[in-house]
């Protein structure tokens, strides 16, 4: 059976601080790795039946179809705006062949009140 050897000096007690930060450090990381890989491993299964693959294609789609719809939606408006702009300049138009049109009329009016 071996026994403990026992510590005389500094140097023995450096001895053994050495030998067990060289078994102990690397024990630490490993199990710190392996913590750190269940976690992410976790994080990537998160219950879900589907690869996480399929999911981010799922999104991108949606995201893609999302921006077609507002690409839609800005033409929608710029449309709308255009025939807004055209009613707004036909009614001043109407406006005016109105205004031109009494004032046309008051002026034969008058012309027929003067002598």
């Amino acid at each position: 059976m071996q026994t403990i050897p026992e510590i005389n000096g500094w140097l023995d007690a450096a001895v053994v601080i050495a030998v067990a930060l060289i078994a102990g450090v690397p024990s630490w990381f490993a199990i710190k790795a392996h913590k750190t890989s269940t976690e992410v491993l976790h994080q990537t299964r998160n219950g879900h039946t589907t690869p996480m693959r399929q999911d981010l294609d799922r999104a991108i789609e949606s995201i893609d179809r999302l921006g077609h719809d507002v690409s839609a939606i800005r033409r929608d408006l710029a449309d709308e705006e255009d025939r807004r702009r055209n009613h707004v300049r036909e009614v001043h138009i109407s406006v005016q062949e109105l205004r031109d049109d009494v004032q046309r009329k008051l002026d034969e009016l008058h012309a027929r009140i003067k002598p």
